[in-house]
C-alpha cells in the first residue's frame, strides 16, 4: 500500500492542466444541436456529467474502451484535474483527498472508486459519489459560463466596431460592454445608442435601454 504523500508525489508529477482552459483549448463544451446543447468532451456526444456518473461504478480506462470509445483520455484526465479543484473548492472534500481521488481515477494504475476506497477507507463512499457527481455538473456548470463569456466578448467586439464606424472611439465601447453582462446586453444598449438615446446613462440606472 502507497502512503497518500508518495501518492500525491507521483500524481503531482504529471503536467497539470488544473487551471481553466481558454474557450479555444477548452476539453468541455455546448454545441446548438449536439445533445440537446449539454456539456459535451469536445469533438464527441458524450456529455461530461455522464463520465463522472459512470466513474462511480468503473475505472477510467474501461470506461473509454467499452462504453465511450470517442473520448480522449487526456480530455477525460483534465476533466478530473479540474474537478478536483472544484470539489475542494467546494468543500466536499479537503484539497488532499480530491487530488488522491481524481488523480488515481485518471492514472495510469487503473483505479477504480471501489479500488481507492479499499486504500483510503477513512474517506467514505458517499463522500466520494456526491464529489464526482459534483464535479460532472460543476464542469457542465463551467462550460456554460465560458460560453456566455466567449459570445459576450464577440458582441463587444462587434460593437466596438460598429462604433468606430460611426465616428465614436473605442474608449466608448470599452465603457458601454463594461457593464454587461451577456452579449444581449451589448446589443440592446448599441440599439439604443444608434437611435439616439443615452444608452449608458439609461443603463447605470438600471432602466432599459
Amino acid at each position: 500500500m502507497r502512503s497518500a504523500a508518495k501518492r500525491l508525489d507521483a500524481l503531482r508529477g504529471r503536467s497539470s492542466t488544473v487551471e481553466r482552459a481558454s474557450p479555444r483549448d477548452a476539453v468541455i463544451v455546448r454545441r446548438p444541436g449536439v445533445m440537446g446543447g449539454a456539456a459535451c468532451f469536445r469533438g464527441t456526444r458524450v456529455n461530461v456529467e455522464t463520465l463522472f456518473v459512470n466513474l462511480v461504478a468503473d475505472d477510467l480506462d474501461t470506461i473509454v474502451d467499452e462504453s465511450f470509445p470517442t473520448l480522449d483520455r487526456d480530455d477525460c484526465i483534465a476533466a478530473l484535474e479540474r474537478g478536483a479543484v472544484l470539489v475542494a473548492e467546494a468543500g466536499l472534500l479537503t484539497r488532499e483527498e480530491a487530488q488522491l481521488l481524481f488523480g488515481l481515477l485518471g492514472s495510469k494504475w487503473h483505479v477504480s472508486l471501489d479500488g481507492f476506497l479499499d486504500e483510503y477507507p477513512e474517506v467514505s463512499r458517499d463522500r466520494c459519489v456526491a464529489a464526482l457527481r459534483y464535479a460532472g455538473a460543476a464542469l457542465a456548470a463551467e462550460a456554460e459560463f465560458e460560453q456566455q463569456a466567449d459570445r459576450l466578448d464577440a458582441a463587444a467586439a462587434l460593437a466596438v466596431r460598429i462604433l468606430r464606424r460611426t465616428g465614436q472611439g473605442g474608449d466608448f465601447a470599452i465603457a458601454l460592454c463594461s457593464e454587461a453582462e451577456t452579449e444581449a446586453d451589448v446589443y440592446r444598449w448599441l440599439a439604443g445608442y444608434l437611435l439616439g438615446g443615452d444608452a449608458l446613462a439609461r443603463a447605470a440606472r438600471g432602466e432599459e435601454p
